[in-house]
């Protein structure tokens, strides 16, 4: 695994491109989020907006609660509950596998930890990037100002 680039979490949103192409998977780490206001971390994959774009299903917990869900929407990290907007006890993983390959869709994984107001959610989810092209950018945004956070690509060989 080779750290190819760190990025400081900041304004609307933040887009990390030029995402180098010599790799065969992403690993993508986010941590130390906060934000103005309460929402989930999402992402956009070359900034395409589409909900037909992506396919996820997501299993998390919260306060003893599993949910389970099937969804066409841009993809998020996290479920249910919004993260604490102060709280830095937050931890991201997000995957793209065979993410350079422009002829085929694109398999992702996300795992989430975080904090919210009255306890702790975490899950994961996976996916599919139903696009034909190399992964070239990742943007992050939440609806509102991200304040802080770090994210860490590593491409993996």
């Amino acid at each position: 695994m080779t750290l190819l680039s760190t990025t400081t979490l900041s304004g609307s949103s933040t887009t990390i491109s030029s995402i180098d192409q010599g790799y065969n998977n992403l690993f993508i780490q986010i941590t130390g989020v906060t934000t103005a206001s309460a929402g989930l971390i999402r992402y956009k994959i070359n900034n395409v907006t589409g909900v037909t774009d992506f396919v996820l299903l997501d299993a998390s917990v919260a306060a003893s609660a599993a949910t389970y869900s099937y969804l066409n929407t841009d993809p998020y990290l996290g479920w249910g509950n919004s993260p604490s907007t102060t709280s830095t006890n937050n931890s991201y993983v997000l995957q793209i596998y065979d993410y350079a390959n422009s002829g085929k869709y694109k398999i992702y994984a996300a795992n989430y930890g975080y904090e919210y107001s009255s306890g702790y959610e975490f899950g994961l989810h996976t996916g599919i990037y139903k696009e034909n092209t190399a992964v070239s950018s990742i943007n992050f945004f939440n609806g509102s100002t991200l304040n802080s956070g770090t994210v860490k690509i590593y491409g993996v060989k």
